[in-house]
């Protein structure tokens, strides 16, 4: 690291000269200089020479954390007393958490001469724990300097949220989801409210921030296939990369109210005067019909259930829209047409009982229920009816289970209220209609009929 030097004449005729490690590779330790002096032809003579030390002088830095907040995640690195044995261009401050979330920050100049930087642990992957930050010079050459290190602590932090359901409204089917006191270790893109009644009803719902810094969802029990009883709201943070962290959850209830029932039911003996229905061995379906419907009158009666029924003797309604007018003009709650089977080919060994509700079909259009006959409620409220119902005879009769099917009967599809049609058993099988035309077993599916009628009304009032 030799250099040259030329020395600067003094005032008092001394020479000076100032040297500075920083041009002869920052060394420390023994420094020689030799004297000469040069002639106007260039010509060099030495007049002696000398030694000095110079001790190595380590940089200095006093590091300190300030402002840690686990809530935000974040602290303020401070550095004062800042001095270095080189220039200073810049300061350095590594950090990490783990060293696969190491970062080079460079701290900034305050007015009071320290250095200042903020960490945030969403630049290190989001991790708690222990941080390690380093110190060090940057020089004008880019070279550094280390000046020490220092160590602080984020503790984890849970999401925190309060769910309060308001405004549950039975009549209508509806709650509000508000949460307050939002708060994630993440930041927060959005806030998500999962909801069910059940799981094959799950929908995901974003819920809206609100002026007070709350965040409120409407939920509505059509958008969950109409059902009533327990809902389920669990809570979510989205944050900026769309992880997901959960914060908690609750439950609320809907009912079906009672208010809104009328406890009438209206029964439909199929058939009836000029039309007799199916008729095999001297038996005729309409007779069958109505003294199964008489015995579901009484045994409804017992439950405290009113009833009305399309016919009460031997005499013609129409069955297109006569039977769902008279329906749809009262006040009843559910339908019920009774029939008894056949299969239209003689005699056959078809056996069993089989319960309908309405399937749309649009090669039939409804005459006089275009505004109900879809409806989703009534729909979903007749397929309840139309299982209780045949849970019950089977479990009553012990006869064949032909299961729960769709159809767009007439007096399915022109009903405004939930409906059914229940056929009891095959009347082209001689054997089968030795038994269906016995009183005594009249009167077990009577039994049966009303007592899934009153599982229906428990299923749709959520009891």
């Amino acid at each position: 690291d030799l250099r040259w030097y030329e020395a600067t004449r003094q005032s008092d005729g001394s020479y000076k000269l100032t040297v500075n490690k920083k041009d002869h590779k920052y060394r420390t330790g023994t420094y020689t200089v030799h004297l000469y002096y040069k002639d106007s032809n260039g010509g060099l003579t030495g007049a002696g020479g000398t030694t000095t030390h110079l001790s190595e002088v380590k940089p200095t830095g006093t590091i300190t954390i300030e402002n840690r907040n686990d809530a935000q995640g974040t602290f303020d690195v401070r550095v004062t007393h800042v001095s270095s044995p080189k220039d200073i261009a810049s300061v350095i401050l590594p950090t990490w958490s783990q060293t696969d979330d190491l970062r080079w920050y460079e701290a900034t100049r305050q007015s009071d001469g320290s250095y200042k930087l903020t960490v945030n642990k969403k630049d290190h992957k989001y991790r708690t724990g222990t941080y390690t930050v380093h110190l060090y010079y940057k020089d004008s050459n880019g070279g550094l300097t280390g000046a020490g290190g220092t160590t602080t602590h984020l503790s984890e932090v849970k999401p925190t949220g309060t769910i309060t359901i308001e405004n549950r409204n039975d009549a209508q089917g509806t709650f509000d989801v508000r949460v307050t006191n939002v708060s994630s270790p993440k930041d927060i893109a959005s806030v998500i409210l999962p909801t069910w009644s059940q799981t094959d009803d799950l929908r995901w719902y974003e819920a809206k921030r609100q002026a007070d810094g709350s965040y409120k969802l409407t939920v509505n029990k059509k958008d969950h296939k109409y059902r009533t009883g327990t809902y389920t709201v669990h809570l979510y943070y989205k944050d900026s990369n769309g992880g997901l962290t959960g914060a908690g959850g609750t439950t609320t209830h809907l009912s079906n109210p009672s208010a809104q029932r009328s406890y009438t039911v209206y029964i439909d003996p199929g058939h009836g005067g000029r039309d007799s229905g199916a008729s095999y061995g001297g038996v005729h379906e309409k007779n069958l019909a109505l003294s199964v419907s008489n015995k579901l009158r009484e045994n409804l009666l017992q439950y405290g259930i009113n009833v009305l029924m399309t016919r009460t003797g031997d005499y013609d309604v129409d069955f297109k829209t006569e039977r769902s007018r008279m329906t749809n003009a009262s006040n009843a709650d559910l339908f019920i047409s009774i029939h008894f089977n056949a299969t239209g080919a003689g005699v056959s060994n078809a056996t069993g009982i089989e319960t309908y509700w309405y399937q749309y079909n649009p090669e039939y259009q409804p005459k006089i229920n275009k505004e109900m006959h879809n409806n989703p409620t009534r729909l979903a409220e007749s397929e309840i009816l139309a299982n209780k119902v045949q849970e019950s005879l089977i479990k009553e009769t012990g006869a064949v289970n032909r299961g729960v099917r769709r159809e767009t009967f007439a007096v399915l599809r022109e009903t405004a209220i939930p409906a059914i049609l229940v056929e009891l058993g095959f009347m082209d099988n001689p054997s089968e209609l030795q038994v269906i035309k016995q009183d005594s077993y009249h009167t077990r599916l009577a039994k049966a009929l009303a007592q899934g009628v009153m599982n229906w009304y428990g299923a749709v009032e959520g009891k």
